[in-house]
């Protein structure tokens, strides 16, 4: 029987990771309308809970990316999701306001440094060509995460005797699980105990080019255009994702009448076609690439297509309120956009980066992601209290994603022709001559 390679055995525990990242977090969107009735949280109270995670995770994203490179990706995943899964299972223990930004704050901090690892990881055991497919698995693990959530949160929460307490615990709790198999799996390919040598000789032919040019500095990475085209184009884009992560369940209970059971039942839906927007997106970049299309061409071409989905927000908000299901419908196709676009996204970080500043770069636009989401949370807190509705909420998440894909698509361009390369490697430190900001 063929052997699998261990670097689709790394990946697939890293979808699990993701999961469980993305179910942690998602969980307080979930149990919102209870916690907010529990604890007499309005909008704009709420708005800053959800901007304490953000806070930290936007100094974790920022600090994490570096610090990852330094520790490896090995001890990183390690840390973050001990962390994280701890932090998580404290929300149990909140009794005001104070205790919920506490614990949120912890929670940001711990979860932020995974993204980074998980690319860096990805970096390292897989060639340019074929990285979008992973990207794409753990970015659809982040949904199924989200998708989940609802359902077990929502089923928790009807469930007399553990209520959203017992489901932080739960949920917090299934990260201890997965790091036996992480400590076992996961050593550098340079290092691995069970790595084959037709394995080693595809990861080294990935990584040859890199090692016959000098090493890059955070300030390499500082400098370059490209970085600031992705920290601006994230930060648009992350803060719409925010939005919908932690307001959507409460506007379904709020303003269509959802129950918990409703929740538990159809609140997923939106989470399972983002799913299968991160495998789709990967794939067709990937595919575009085969086809004889230039890597970056690809990638925003399909980011383009893929940001314009996110404008049915707005229209499933204007969907009337006796016609829930179509909403939901419409939602849940511009989640599908998202995710297909955030794994083009993510996967340019590598593209345009070498394997070594890839947790870099990828921490640099996390925290301005983190950032954009605080700004538009913290601004949609005030604007949903003072005027009584969702609409600036849906407005935000409609325009944001067709922004950021303009930006990216008119600014990876160099002297009115396409901004081109074979691979992250053909940019892996600034040559004699080059421009900063593209290939000549």
């Amino acid at each position: 029987m063929k052997q699998v390679p261990l670097r689709w055995g790394i990946a697939w525990l890293l979808v699990a990771a993701s999961v469980l990242n993305y179910l942690d977090r998602t969980a307080l969107g979930v149990a919102s309308s209870h916690i907010k009735d529990e604890l007499h949280l309005n909008a704009s109270q709420y708005a800053t809970v959800i901007s304490s995670f953000l806070a930290a995770y936007t100094l974790s994203y920022a600090f994490g990316g570096i610090l990852v490179d330094r520790l490896g990706t090995r001890r990183s995943v390690l840390i973050t999701l001990t962390w994280w899964s701890a932090a998580n299972m404290a929300h149990a223990l909140v009794r005001n306001m104070g205790d919920l930004m506490l614990f949120r704050f912890l929670l940001g901090l711990g979860e932020a440094m995974f993204y980074p690892a998980a690319m860096r990881a990805i970096a390292e055991w897989f060639q340019p060509k074929d990285r979008s497919k992973p990207v794409g698995m753990i970015l659809a693990g982040a949904s199924l995460g989200a998708l989940l959530a609802p359902v077990i949160v929502g089923t928790m929460m009807a469930t007399p005797g553990i209520g959203w307490r017992g489901a932080f615990v739960a949920t917090g709790g299934l990260g201890f699980l997965l790091l036996p198999a992480w400590l076992l799996l996961f050593h550098p390919p340079d290092r691995h105990p069970r790595i084959t040598p037709a394995e080693r000789t595809y990861v080294s032919e990935g990584a040859d080019a890199a090692k016959t040019r000098r090493q890059w500095g955070v300030r390499d990475v500082l400098v370059q255009p490209r970085a600031w085209i992705l920290v601006v184009a994230r930060a648009l884009t992350d803060a719409s994702w925010f939005l919908l992560m932690f307001w959507l369940v409460l506007y379904l209970q709020r303003a269509r009448g959802f129950t918990d059971l409703m929740v538990a039942a159809y609140a997923w839906i939106p989470y399972a076609t983002a799913d299968v927007g991160a495998i789709f997106g990967g794939w067709l970049s990937a595919r575009l690439i085969l086809r004889g299309m230039p890597i970056v061409t690809a990638r925003r071409r399909c980011m383009l297509g893929f940001a314009s989905l996110m404008v049915l927000t707005l229209a499933g908000f204007l969907v009337p309120l006796n016609a829930p299901f179509l909403a939901l419908a419409l939602f849940s196709v511009a989640t599908f956009g998202h995710m297909a676009w955030g794994t083009n996204q993510l996967t340019l970080h590598s593209d345009l980066f070498p394997e070594e500043r890839v947790a870099t770069i990828m921490g640099i636009t996390g925290a301005a992601g983190a950032i954009g989401g605080i700004i538009a949370g913290q601004l949609m807190g005030g604007l949903v209290d003072r005027m009584g509705t969702y609409l600036p909420v849906f407005i935000t998440t409609a325009c944001l994603h067709p922004l950021a894909a303009t930006i990216v698509y008119c600014s990876l361009r160099k002297g009115g022709r396409e901004w081109e390369t074979e691979a992250a490697d053909d940019l892996s430190a600034p040559r004699a001559g080059q421009p900063l900001g593209g290939v000549e």
